[in-house]
């Protein structure tokens, strides 16, 4: 439960911080989606503008070896930490810099919600939304 709260806490950070209002009405529907193993997820809008188009792959989110890969190849372990019928949540915690991020699914449509935050070469926060494939 207190991961949780530590989410809610850096997703209303995170969207105070950058002053951006995010509105997940704004993404495409997603008929087609399917939740599974692997997924390509989209940034379709984010209070950071440079991250609007980045792609992120989940894998192995059925497994307990699951991670994350950015676009600039960096590969990272994700802890799931909460998964009903509808959602799934995973954060990646590099103890190293202090970062985290944490990625909320919908299992149904494959859009997802988006809080980052830490100390990597300066502080920094951000809220992004987008859809998963």
């Amino acid at each position: 439960m207190n991961i949780i709260r530590v989410l809610m806490v850096l997703s209303f950070g995170a969207l105070f911080a950058c002053g951006s209002k995010l509105d997940s009405s704004s993404l495409p529907q997603n008929p087609q989606f399917m939740m599974v193993d692997n997924l390509m997820c989209t940034i379709k809008d984010s209070s950071d503008k440079k991250e609007i188009g980045e792609k992120i792959t989940l894998m192995g989110l059925s497994t307990t070896q699951s991670k994350a890969k950015y676009e600039s190849g960096v590969t990272s372990p994700l802890q799931k930490v909460f998964e009903s019928a509808s959602t799934l949540t995973v954060l990646i915690i590099a103890s190293g810099s202090g970062s985290v991020d944490a990625f909320v699914i919908d299992k149904k449509n494959g859009h997802f919600s988006r809080a980052a935050a830490g100390s990597l070469a300066g502080v920094y926060s951000s809220a992004s939304i987008g859809t998963c494939q």
